[in-house]
């Protein structure tokens, strides 16, 4: 599976590699590719790497560093942008940024995405895990790219990370050939308490469309750093599982933690206790349930 990078937008450098941004205070944002090359931000002005000022509305959301700062536009003008911060935070250099709900204007696909989907090809991968897929346009535009050298046996899973991906969810699962639920930045776009409701119904779509679905991000998080999941963290797998997810996945936890193959042992456990229940009978009349009535939706 190669995963593409996707359309995002970065901080500039910052002087001294990082500085403290205070609640409640201004912070105004270069917008224009000058500064993003060539100023040093500081406390009060730093620069990012995309134009956003002109995708941006009054009363947007911008999140810095996966929401870790957050902020709320209260000025917009020609290459500039004032946020009011809404929480203290050290803000480093070339940190991410979201847009919650916005439609900003850069490509699906960058040239970076482009370039690692044809060595992909080349390759033989199996599948392409497309980040921040909006729309049925974008899968379009993806399968086109791939038909289009050499890569048409290659499946397409279409990673739902946005508020518009889920507003496009019937269209995006019909042309993709699979789904992940990456909650790791659709938890920056939707109230957290939403996550769990939009993974159940992304689950029971795909299960209705007959389409693999994924769940992935901190479903074991603390085992980055410990050998031994929490309770919450068994209790997630489980449910992901029970619901129909055809897998989970693991991130953080197997690239950079201290524990990969704890990790992916532990994982493998719990979905296999969960996965009994598949052997029940009254599990499948529950399920089929579950696929009729989501066929009225």
């Amino acid at each position: 599976m190669l995963d593409t990078k996707g359309p995002e937008i970065r901080i500039g450098k910052i002087l001294e590699g990082s500085q403290k941004i205070l609640a409640n205070q201004r912070l105004t944002v270069l917008t224009d590719s000058d500064s993003y090359q060539n100023f040093q931000g500081t406390a009060q002005i730093i620069t990012v790497s995309h134009q956003i000022d002109k995708d941006l509305k009054i009363g947007d959301k911008i999140l810095f560093d996966d929401g870790k700062l957050q902020s709320v536009v209260i000025e917009i003008e020609p290459g500039k942008v004032v946020v009011r911060t809404k929480n203290s935070h050290i803000l480093k250099s070339n940190k991410r940024l979201n847009l919650p709900g916005v439609a900003f204007s850069l490509p699906f696909l960058s040239q970076k995405d482009i370039d690692d989907i044809l060595f992909g090809i080349n390759g033989n991968v199996n599948y392409i895990a497309a980040s921040f897929v909006n729309s049925g346009e974008n899968v379009r535009e993806l399968r086109t790219l791939l038909d289009q050298n050499g890569g048409g046996h290659i499946q397409i899973i279409s990673k739902i990370e946005s508020r518009l991906g889920l507003e496009n969810i019937d269209e995006i699962i019909e042309l993709s050939d699979g789904i992940m639920i990456a909650r790791g930045d659709l938890g920056l776009e939707v109230p957290y308490e939403e996550v769990p409701f939009q993974q159940k119904r992304i689950i029971r779509k795909c299960r209705f469309a007959g389409k693999t679905v994924v769940v992935a991000t901190q479903m074991l998080d603390s085992m980055e750093k410990s050998s031994q999941p929490t309770r919450a963290e068994v209790t997630d797998v489980y449910w992901a599982t029970e619901l129909g997810a055809d897998a989970t996945m693991l991130s953080g936890e197997s690239a950079q933690g201290q524990f990969p193959i704890e990790s992916v042992q532990v994982m493998a456990v719990i979905n296999k206790r969960a996965e009994k229940e598949f052997y029940n009978k009254l599990f499948y009349a529950k399920q089929l349930a579950v696929i009729t009535e989501n066929s009225r939706d």
